[in-house]
């Protein structure tokens, strides 16, 4: 039953890689609160077709009361794009031209894109970003959780438990 367990949570992890799909990495939050967000989240897409085609925006409505998660007024002024740096990697940019006042804001971040034949990706996933007060150093924040294609329900892992940093468990 163990092994059984551990098989289901290798294969949903390796799932983006096998399907050769553009996944969601780390959140790194450079911007302290009462401040502007200034804040990236790690891209990696699969094909020079995919990251030409890439788009990230934050999830619908529906998307949100799905995944019980509550939309605050803050993120109706954050804007998302996708860039590739000077060092070749590909980043979701979070900015808001007003300061954020919440310390912590649940988004769900919805990425979209092309594959070479012509067929539509996305994947959805959820980030909590922490603030810090000025001062404070920035945060970076790998959310372990498994990045699974549209639609996303919670509580996917059948019969496993999680940690309080939120790394699946089995065998408990």
């Amino acid at each position: 039953l163990h092994l059984k367990k551990l098989g289901l949570v290798l294969c949903m992890v390796a799932m983006p890689w096998l399907a050769h799909a553009a996944s969601l990495g780390k959140l790194s939050v450079f911007s302290s609160l009462g401040e502007p967000l200034n804040a990236e989240i790690d891209i990696f897409p699969s094909t020079d077709e995919e990251l030409s085609s890439l788009a990230a925006t934050l999830a619908s409505d529906a998307v949100y009361r799905e995944q019980g998660v509550e939309r605050s007024a803050a993120q109706s002024d954050v804007r998302l794009s996708v860039v590739k740096k000077e060092d070749g990697s590909v980043v979701v940019k979070l900015n808001s031209a007003h300061p954020i006042t919440d310390p912590f804001l649940d988004m769900i971040v919805d990425l979209t894109w092309k594959d070479g034949n012509g067929k539509d990706g996305s994947l959805v996933r959820e980030y909590t970003l922490l603030l810090d007060p000025p001062g404070q150093a920035s945060t970076v924040v790998n959310n372990a959780s498994v990045d699974v294609p549209k639609p996303i329900t919670t509580n996917q892992v059948v019969d496993s438990e999680k940690e309080a940093n939120g790394n699946i468990v089995t065998g408990k």
